[in-house]
């Protein structure tokens, strides 16, 4: 699909330039950013879902309508500019069989690939591109309460990010190649959790329990996912017994899960792209 053009208005969200919005860098980032979507769009974290395959976190529309006049009852109207609000049917749900993280995986590289997400800027497209007079805060306040505006009713992403020619490329390429964002993915998180715990420690003692509380619960689960071929039962160790742990213990079993990685992601790097390269 060809980039967008140039001259359609743009703004930083979230993501640094040069990042990109496949695969989060790690699970404390991914806390803090999700503190920042919810408090600029107003959304609660049910309405939200934060995955490790992708640097933000996606809504998940819920009830008769489709985004964003689903969200109206919280969202906030001044969060209308952002795409991530105007996702498509195909992309604003996951694929018949298709699971919670790869679906994100799958949305991130469209986003991507369409140039709705810059990689280069960190810059996402501003909705208000496409309507004439804008996005002002009391036009998007008035038409997410229920009031007409065909200008509004018309916006659809589609024509961005549906291809044409290939319609399932993302959904086949995330299938090809889950295995490996897996392992990136891992070992990503792994490397920073083991790093936050080791900056935590040095600190002072106060907060710490808290800290690592959230940690385990935001990486746990993921980590878990590990396949024992892979972890050597480190996998398993996160999935029964890391809450509870203390943080030496969380600190020394992510550094063994990561150098129970590395081997898998220096093949996983040599047979693949690095994370962010989009397709020919």
């Amino acid at each position: 699909m060809p980039p967008l053009a140039t001259s359609l208005k743009r703004r930083r969200w979230l993501l640094e330039p040069g990042e990109p919005l496949l695969l989060s860098r790690s699970p404390v980032e991914a806390m803090a950013r999700l503190g920042e979507q919810m408090a600029a769009w107003g959304l609660g974290p049910e309405s939200l879902f934060a995955s490790p395959m992708c640097a933000v976190a996606l809504p998940r529309p819920s009830g008769p309508t489709w985004p964003p006049r689903c969200f109206a009852e919280h969202l906030r109207p001044e969060a209308l500019w952002g795409p991530l609000l105007w996702l498509p049917p195909h992309l604003a749900v996951p694929a018949e069989g298709e699971d919670l993280f790869a679906w994100t995986a799958r949305v991130a590289l469209e986003l991507s690939a369409s140039g709705v997400y810059d990689q280069a800027s960190g810059t996402w497209l501003d909705m208000g591109s496409f309507v004439e007079g804008g996005l002002p805060v009391e036009r998007a306040r008035r038409w997410l309460a229920g009031g007409p505006d065909p200008g509004l009713d018309a916006l659809d992403l589609t024509p961005l990010v549906w291809d044409e020619a290939d319609p399932l490329w993302a959904l086949d390429k995330v299938e090809a190649d889950y295995g490996w964002l897996s392992v990136v993915s891992w070992s990503l998180w792994s490397e920073s959790l083991s790093d936050e715990l080791a900056d935590l420690l040095r600190g002072p003692s106060e907060g710490v329990s808290a800290h690592l509380d959230m940690l385990v619960a935001v990486a746990g689960k993921w980590l878990a996912e590990v396949p024992e071929e892979v972890s050597g039962g480190e996998g398993r160790w996160w999935a029964e017994r890391a809450r509870g742990a203390s943080a030496l213990e969380v600190l020394e079993r992510a550094k063994a899960l990561r150098a129970r990685l590395e081997p898998w992601l220096r093949q996983a790097l040599a047979d693949k792209r690095a994370p962010g390269t989009l397709p020919d």
